[in-house]
């Protein structure tokens, strides 16, 4: 849209590196905000600065929805993206807190490998949402039971590979780092599936990109 950015980070603060790496990675490009997981501070920086902006708020999922559920705010009069990580949502959880915030994206990431390794986007979360649905795509794509979170990454960036026990082994590319991270592994199960190959599985299940 053309009104000015205003981003509100509810992580939290102090000495948790998430919070804070947001916050050095946005001060330059938007109005930033660093509120932590505060209701009151963030009810009234709403209320305070109204909706001329387009906000983009992010937090973890459980504290999204106690903002929601507590903050006296006409959700309806602002243009708001909620953006969150430290833990997977489910869609249920998705589309409750849809009702205040326009749309809804995760990043995956860790405070001691790197906050932003993939994301969501438009297409991620409908396939997510299918799999909800659709038996034969599931059983092709889920490989450990649960209904997974699903990301797209730059494979310039990372390199992703999966050990036996079906956790993610994950190295950072980039030789600017200063501290190299390779076959890094913080215990999360996952696989990595190339965009190819998902569109051969979708033609099998008579859908298409």
């Amino acid at each position: 849209g053309n009104k000015p950015i205003f981003f509100i980070n509810a992580f939290a603060l102090g000495p948790w590196a998430t919070g804070m790496n947001v916050s050095m990675s946005l001060v330059d490009v938007s109005i930033l905000k660093s509120t932590g997981p505060d209701v009151k501070k963030i009810e009234n920086t709403l209320n305070f600065f109204g909706p001329k902006y387009t906000y983009i708020l992010a937090g973890y999922p459980p504290f999204l929805k106690t903002l929601i559920d507590n903050a006296n705010v006409d959700w309806k009069k602002y243009d708001i993206t909620a953006f969150y990580g430290g833990e997977g949502m489910s869609e249920g959880l998705r589309a409750y807190i849809g009702k205040a915030f326009k749309k809804i994206y995760g990043s995956y990431g860790a405070s001691d490998l790197e906050i932003n390794i993939a994301a969501e986007n438009d297409f991620t979360i409908s396939l997510r949402t299918l799999l909800t649905k659709n038996k034969a795509l599931h059983k092709k794509i889920v490989r450990h039971g649960t209904l997974p979170m699903i990301f797209q990454y730059n494979p310039l960036d990372y390199y992703i590979e999966t050990n036996p026990k079906g956790e993610l082994i994950i190295t950072l590319c980039r030789a600017s780092n200063i501290a190299p991270k390779v076959r890094y592994n913080i215990h999360d199960l996952g696989h990595v599936m190339r965009f190819p190959e998902l569109k051969s599985v979708l033609k099998e299940c008579g859908l298409t990109v």
